[in-house]
């Protein structure tokens, strides 16, 4: 999976070291779908991190970091990276330009943490809804499966190719994931035949650019 290369191991074991972390159980108690055993497999090579849970991994850093107050300007590039929630997800894990301290206190504000997990807007499949492109959604992974009709969700959708990631921006009108864009390149999908709810959009912010 070459666009999760960015997220290894030794990239986690950094972090853990630039924030003092002393045991990994501070990293995944606060992530459900990432067990002790999976943590500890797949640091050591026995397995692989699946994208879901470097994911949440990730926003788990991003979120002790921010509780211990090293959330600045100096650290953002080697801690902070956005999540494309594009169509595919493309640009999952690339380096893309760190959140700033605004979004990451509004992201913990928000009550970024456990199973809810902070990610730009990277398209206009949503944008005729309010959400353009640029846009912080908050995601709630709990309970996918609770998500009604009109619910704004994120779902992963099957390709033809098993190791590949595509992760779609929609509004969910049972049993469809349908796009509320100007732009009708956007596809519609069911979740009965290939896709899947992974969470419900729960808040949105956006803040002003910052000027170059």
């Amino acid at each position: 999976m070459s666009e999760l290369t960015d997220i290894t191991p030794n990239w986690i074991r950094q972090r853990k070291a630039e924030l003092g972390i002393k045991n990994d159980v501070e990293i995944y108690e606060g992530i459900d779908i990432l067990s002790q055993d999976r943590f500890s497999k797949s640091m050591n090579g026995k397995r692989q991190f699946k994208p879901a849970e470097l994911v949440a991994i990730q926003n788990r850093l991003e979120h002790l970091a921010a509780k211990r107050g090293t959330t600045d300007t100096n650290q953002a590039d080697a801690m902070s990276r956005t999540v494309d929630l594009s169509d595919p997800l493309s640009n999952f894990g690339d380096r893309l330009p760190p959140r700033s301290r605004t979004n990451a206190q509004l992201a913990l504000a928000f009550g970024e943490g456990h199973q809810k997990h902070a990610f730009e807007v990277k398209n206009d499949c949503l944008d005729l809804a309010g959400y353009l492109s640029g846009d912080w959604v908050m995601i709630d992974m709990s309970k996918p499966e609770t998500a009604t009709d009109g619910d704004i969700v994120v779902a992963q959708v099957n390709t033809d190719d098993p190791e590949a990631v595509m992760s779609v921006f929609r509004r969910f009108e049972p049993p469809f994931l349908v796009p509320v864009s100007s732009n009708r390149s956007h596809r519609t999908y069911s979740i009965k035949s290939h896709a899947r709810i992974m969470g419900i959009a729960v808040a949105s912010w956006r803040t002003k650019p910052t000027p170059p």
